[in-house]
């Protein structure tokens, strides 16, 4: 999602790095899904980080299937859809 967005995504974790604070906190931290949270808002307030992941243009067709991990899951799962049942 940062690829051709490193200025906001580096921002959004600056924001992080300067206002988090872990005596505040109540449950467990995921610093990469607080910066999705922050960047995301920026297109869609007030949504989740699900929906920001989907209805933003951070992320796109290409960068996943440039992306060597997801090529590397997409050939799993395909791996399993192109086996003949027997």
């Amino acid at each position: 999602m940062a690829d051709g967005n490193e200025a906001i995504f580096d921002d959004a974790k600056q924001y992080l790095d300067t206002h988090f604070d872990k005596s505040r906190l109540k449950d467990k931290f995921y610093e990469e899904k607080s910066i999705i949270g922050i960047a995301g808002q920026l297109q869609k307030s007030g949504s989740s980080n699900v929906v920001c992941i989907s209805q933003t243009d951070y992320l796109n067709d290409e960068k996943i299937y440039s992306n060597d991990k997801c090529v590397e899951i997409i050939a799993f799962f395909n791996s399993f859809l192109a086996t003949p049942n027997e």
